[in-house]
């Protein structure tokens, strides 16, 4: 997506200059550029970053490259190295770009995107933990703080490739893929790690914790409902 920067452009087309991203390339980053949160990215999404850059230059389609580091057994951080050099012109893009994720960054608990501004954006917080199978237990909330309880018989199916699956009495209702983010939400001033399923019409989003056995899901909106199942093994 080509964004035009015409005011901008003016003012510096008055004094004989041109859009840059920056002076020149980082030894962590190679050529500028930023990274832009949307509604949906970054994101991961069936074991792939999907992530949104920003950059000046002459034309779009620009390299770049994903690079990785393990800090510890549970913890990892990537980001993205920008391989085209800039350009100076006066035209700004926005692409969205998809990296598959190195085998060697699987399977840590924590995965962080490190931002040429500085940012550290959690992607991944012990979803390793969400993944199974879950029976339903009991649901409070509502208006008036109803508390609802079997029948029927509810199952929820999380697994590591993004597939969610719903059962109503033993019988496939629903299926959908999901993305875990970390993120701020109305419920907390604290940030949150939050299950966003692609079909967000019949799904809200849900803030999660996993405690041993126990699944606590957090419907994120007003007056909505707490859900609560257990692991079935």
């Amino acid at each position: 997506m080509k964004i035009s920067l015409v005011c901008l452009a003016m003012i510096l087309a008055s004094i004989g200059g041109c859009i840059t991203d920056g002076e020149g390339p980082s030894d962590q980053f190679g050529s500028p550029y930023v990274i832009i949160q949307t509604a949906t990215t970054p994101n991961l999404s069936s074991d792939s970053l999907v992530v949104t850059v920003g950059y000046s230059g002459c034309n779009g389609g620009h390299e770049f490259s994903l690079q990785y580091r393990i800090v510890s057994t549970s913890r990892a951080e990537v980001w993205l190295y920008k391989v085209s050099p800039a350009q100076l012109c006066r035209a700004y893009f926005v692409e969205s770009k998809r990296y598959a994720l190195p085998e060697a960054i699987h399977c840590h608990d924590t995965l962080t995107l490190v931002s040429p501004q500085g940012l550290k954006l959690i992607l991944r917080a012990l979803p390793i933990r969400l993944y199974g199978k879950w029976n339903w237990l009991f649901s409070v909330g509502g208006f008036a703080g109803h508390t609802l309880r079997p029948p029927p018989a509810v199952r929820v199916e999380y697994y590591p490739n993004g597939s969610f699956f719903y059962y109503r009495s033993d019988t496939l209702v629903a299926t959908t893929s999901f993305t875990i983010r970390r993120e701020k939400t109305i419920l907390s001033p604290d940030t949150l790690d939050v299950i966003h399923y692609l079909d967000s019409l019949r799904f809200l989003p849900q803030a999660f914790q996993v405690d041993r056995d126990t699944l606590r899901l957090t419907d994120v909106c007003i007056d909505c409902y707490y859900h609560v199942y257990e692991r079935i093994r």
